[in-house]
């Protein structure tokens, strides 16, 4: 016996997906600097590279 699940119906009919066309306008202009806010979990391990790094996250 084999197993045939039933077709699945997608809820949204074709006529209401997005279309895509090609950008022909020039990308956006970027910002000179980025910056971040990066959180460190606090009970990461050292790198297998840096076994013994000179931070006091570490420490």
């Amino acid at each position: 016996m084999t197993f045939q699940p039933k077709q699945s119906i997608d809820p949204v009919p074709p006529s209401a997906y997005p279309s895509f066309t090609p950008v022909t306008k020039p990308a956006p202009q970027m910002p000179g600097a980025w910056s971040a806010t990066v959180l460190l979990h606090p009970f990461s391990p050292p790198l297998s590279t840096d076994p013994k790094p000179n931070n006091p996250f570490f420490s």
